[in-house]
């Protein structure tokens, strides 16, 4: 019975675990106005910074994911355990869900750059 190789797939799920903390404590740090001064214009800025920084977090989401896909599938190449095999099944399902949520928060970043467009219109018309 072949055992499976736990230490690159580990590291990679907690290469991913600590970038999501960072990006956690990013989003709770982000500044917010206290005055009256800030208008659209900076409504619209601070969207296309959310829209700038989800995009890179979703980037190396999906970087990371298709680093642990490719390490399973090296791993898949040398198991033959049922059992593990299932579980190598159950990571590239989890996998997949990752992939859908950055897909997902995509289209998500896309409307809401259309909704800053709309703000920096109205400030300018």
């Amino acid at each position: 019975m072949s055992t499976l190789p736990k230490e690159p797939l580990q590291q990679e799920l907690n290469a991913l675990f600590r970038y999501m903390q960072r990006v956690r404590q990013e989003v709770a740090a982000i500044d917010r106005p206290v005055d009256q001064n800030h208008g659209f214009v900076s409504m619209g800025d601070q969207m296309d910074a959310i829209v700038e920084a989800t995009e890179a977090a979703t980037n190396t989401i999906m970087e990371a994911m298709e680093s642990s896909e490719e390490a399973n599938s090296k791993l898949r190449e040398q198991v033959t355990d049922p059992e593990q095999l299932a579980l190598l099944d159950q990571i590239t399902t989890n996998a997949n869900k990752v992939f859908e949520a950055c897909a997902f928060q995509d289209i998500t970043g896309q409307r809401v750059n259309k909704v800053a467009k709309s703000m920096s219109m109205l400030k300018t018309g």
